[in-house]
C-alpha cells in the first residue's frame, strides 16, 4: 500500500505552472486532494531551498507534520531543520582553484547555505540579478550582498556548490573533469542540462526518501516517488514504485517503473495501485 509520494518540484509538481511558480495546474491542485482524501501524503522533495517546498505548504494543504527537503535533501525539515550536510569550505576553494583552467565552460557559480540565501561568484549578471528580481515576489530566497569568495572565507556553512554554463556541452565537459577530481568526496548531479550541483555525498534525494522511511517505518512498497532530472535518480533505490516525468531526462524515464505527463497522472495511478491490492484483499 503506497502511503507517501515523493515529488520534485521543477519540471515535475510545478511543471505547467502559471505566473507564479505556485499557481500548480489544476490537474495537480485537485490530485493533492485527491491524495489526502485517499490516504497519501505528498512531500516535496527539491533542489530549490527548503524554503519552497515550505511555501508550498502554505498555499496547499499537504498536510502535518510539515515534512519537506531542499538543495537535493542536503537539508531536511521536520517542523524545523533537523538534518543538513556541508561542504568543506576549503574543498569548494579547490574546485573553483581546479576549475579557472577552464573558465570558458562556464559563466557564473553560486554557493548555498542552509536556508534561503544564494552567493554569487559574479552579482552583476544572471542567475544572480534575475534571482535579486524576484527576491521578495516569491518570499523564499535571497541574494547575499558579498560574492561566493567572500562568503566562503567568513567560514560558514555550505549546502551546495553549483556552476552554470552556457551549453549543455560545456556542463557535461565540466561534470567529467569535476568527476575526475572529485567523485570520491562529493555527490555530483545536474539540474537542467546546463546547471551542476555538488552536494555533500549524503545531500542527495535518497537520504530524504530514507528519512521518511525510517521515520514512519515504511517497506520500499509504500513510497512512491516522481522527477524529471538525474538529481531524482537517487531515490529510485529507495522506492519499488518510480516515476519519471513524460518531458524528463531520457536516463530516468528508462530507469522508472511509469512515465507520466504529470504528478496528477502519478497520484491516479497510486491510488489505482492501492486499490487493486486491497481488492486483492
Amino acid at each position: 500500500m503506497i502511503r507517501f509520494i515523493i515529488t520534485d518540484l521543477d519540471g515535475t509538481l510545478f511543471h505547467g505552472h502559471g505566473d507564479s511558480l505556485f499557481d500548480l495546474t489544476s490537474e495537480n491542485t485537485e490530485a493533492l486532494a485527491k491524495a489526502r482524501a485517499n490516504g497519501i501524503r505528498v512531500l516535496p522533495c527539491s533542489g530549490r531551498t527548503v524554503t519552497y517546498a515550505l511555501r508550498l505548504y502554505e498555499l496547499h494543504d499537504l498536510g502535518t507534520p510539515v515534512i519537506a527537503a531542499g538543495l537535493n535533501a542536503a537539508t531536511i525539515y521536520d517542523g524545523k531543520m533537523v538534518e543538513k550536510y556541508t561542504l568543506k569550505n576549503d574543498d569548494i576553494f579547490e574546485m573553483i582553484e581546479f576549475l579557472k583552467k577552464y573558465s570558458d565552460k562556464y559563466f557564473n557559480m553560486q554557493v548555498q547555505d542552509d536556508w534561503n540565501t544564494r552567493y554569487f561568484l559574479h552579482l552583476d549578471i544572471p542567475p544572480a540579478t534575475t534571482y535579486r528580481e524576484t527576491t521578495g515576489k516569491d518570499r523564499c530566497t535571497e541574494v547575499g550582498d558579498i560574492n561566493l569568495l567572500e562568503y566562503l572565507n567568513s567560514g560558514k556553512g555550505v549546502c551546495r556548490f553549483s556552476i552554470m554554463s552556457e551549453s549543455a556541452e560545456d556542463s557535461n565537459f565540466l561534470e567529467t573533469k569535476l568527476r575526475e577530481k572529485f567523485d570520491e568526496l562529493y555527490t555530483i548531479t545536474r539540474s537542467g542540462k546546463k546547471f551542476l550541483e555538488i552536494n555533500s555525498k549524503l545531500g542527495n534525494k535518497a537520504r530524504f526518501v530514507s528519512y521518511i522511511k525510517e521515520k514512519y517505518n515504511l517497506t520500499n512498497d509504500e513510497v512512491a516517488v516522481i522527477g524529471d532530472n538525474h538529481n531524482d535518480s537517487f531515490m529510485y533505490s529507495e522506492s519499488n514504485y518510480t516515476f519519471a516525468m513524460e518531458n524528463g531526462e531520457d536516463y530516468l524515464k528508462e530507469s522508472a517503473r511509469f512515465v507520466v505527463r504529470s504528478v496528477a497522472e502519478c497520484i491516479e495511478e497510486c491510488i489505482k495501485i492501492n486499490n487493486m491490492e486491497y481488492n486483492v484483499k
